[in-house]
């Protein structure tokens, strides 16, 4: 399964395609309403949930109020939506960048709690959401624990990345904070 986007007129709308193992197309589903207007309404990422088999894609969109929208669209394995899960405040709930699952099958959205991460249930019923006031890129869930990373650059110009890991309750256990690497440094 990938997703990107496609253009349609003047707007972007999210692409959704199941291909073989030899990437041949199989099915391709256009999510987007008549409300969007925006040229990168944006998926940024797509996963699995290893319990239910449903897909979940994450982003944002614009509507024609010129107002971000958080965006998360459940999709069954034939690219049939189930569920779209939208938030017309992105300054509230930030705009969702990654989906991982626990082995339960819940799902954490890393940034759509501004800052923070959010974690639903295998029906995309919000159950729990932690602030951390850091923006996280990318959420990997691995032995029941949810990593969250992300970086930020300060006024030099020289970026800090961190790594913040939870239970699955969104109890913070440990923050990792790589060290700045000097202007000179080749990392």
């Amino acid at each position: 399964y990938l997703a990107g986007i496609r253009k349609k007129g003047d707007m972007g709308v999210w692409r959704i395609e199941k291909r073989d193992l030899n990437l041949t197309l199989v099915k391709s589903v256009d999510i987007y309403s008549s409300s969007w207007i925006h040229p990168f309404n944006t998926p940024f990422d797509l996963e699995i949930n290893p319990v239910s088999g449903q897909i979940w894609a994450v982003g944002y969109y614009v509507d024609n109020r010129v107002r971000f929208h958080a965006y998360i669209v459940i999709l069954d394995k034939d690219l049939n939506v189930v569920q779209t899960i939208d938030y017309e405040r992105c300054r509230e709930y930030g705009i969702p960048t990654s989906v991982c699952f626990d082995s339960a099958g819940y799902a954490y959205v890393a940034n759509l709690v501004s800052s923070g991460v959010a974690k639903f249930d295998s029906k995309g019923n919000l159950v729990g959401k932690a602030a951390l006031d850091k923006t996280f890129l990318r959420a990997v869930c691995t032995y029941d624990k949810v990593l969250l990373m992300g970086y930020e650059e300060s006024k030099d110009g020289i970026a800090s990345s961190y790594i913040y890991t939870l239970d699955r309750d969104l109890r913070l256990i440990t923050t990792f904070v790589f060290p700045k690497p000097s202007k000179n440094s080749s990392l």
